[in-house]
């Protein structure tokens, strides 16, 4: 797609500018958003679009600009569309998927875990590490950095640090129990990351991925919420 130079737009500001004189003030305010407004679409669009742009957006810039979209999504503000919400949705969604593979670590590492936990622990893992693989390989085709792991941004349903040092202290019925609740609440937050880029994404891998997402955990939630833990 053509993007608009500095000039075309730098011209186009002082049309609007030349064309409002003799008016009053609003002119001259409307013709400065006019101009900031398109100089803003023009830098934007040359971030996003990396390969083969003059602009000096550099990664960092990238991450920073993906980061701050992100924020604003999770805390409530519009969702982002096409391609930078799917790149919003791998990122966020592979250390969400990192941490269930932690959860499962500890049901399977020497805290007495039901052998119905140990399963399910096992299950997880095979189906999670797959799609964290699949994520990264569609950032990489993106051109897209992973999220810094000290990026701070909230997840739905991960698991805060203090509750994963209590967890890691429990054995036997005790470990099982806060185990499914904690394991619970991170599959509801993925199915619900998952539902949020259905409704924005055009990649029909995109919408695969999310839909199987959905399908695996919604079944694993259900038999979560089964499971005796005395």
């Amino acid at each position: 797609m053509h993007r608009p130079t500095i000039p075309a737009v730098v011209a186009a500001a002082l049309g609007l500018l030349l064309a409002g004189c003799g008016s009053s003030g609003g002119a001259t305010s409307t013709t400065s958003t006019a101009a900031t407004t398109a100089t803003s679409t023009t830098t934007a669009g040359d971030t996003h679009t990396g390969h083969g742009s003059s602009s000096s957006a550099t990664p960092s810039d990238a991450t920073s600009s993906t980061a701050t979209s992100a924020t604003s999504a999770t805390s409530g503000g519009s969702a982002m569309h096409g391609r930078a919400g799917d790149v919003m949705f791998a990122q966020m969604m592979i250390p969400h998927h990192e941490q269930a593979l932690d959860l499962a670590d500890f049901a399977l590492k020497g805290h007495g875990a039901s052998t119905q936990v140990q399963a399910l622990a096992r299950r997880i893992q095979s189906a999670q590490d797959p799609e964290i693989q699949q994520m990264r390989r569609m950032l990489t085709s993106w051109s897209a950095p992973e999220m810094p792991a000290d990026h701070g941004m909230p997840m739905e349903g991960m698991v805060p640090e203090g509750d994963m040092r209590e967890l890691a202290a429990l054995q036997g019925s005790a470990f099982d129990q806060r185990w499914l609740e904690l394991m619970t609440k991170h599959h509801q937050g993925a199915v619900s990351m998952a539902e949020n880029v259905l409704g924005t994404t055009d990649d029909p891998a995109v919408k695969k991925l999310a839909q199987d997402i959905i399908t695996a955990q919604r079944k694993e939630i259900a038999e979560m919420q089964a499971m005796p833990t005395k």
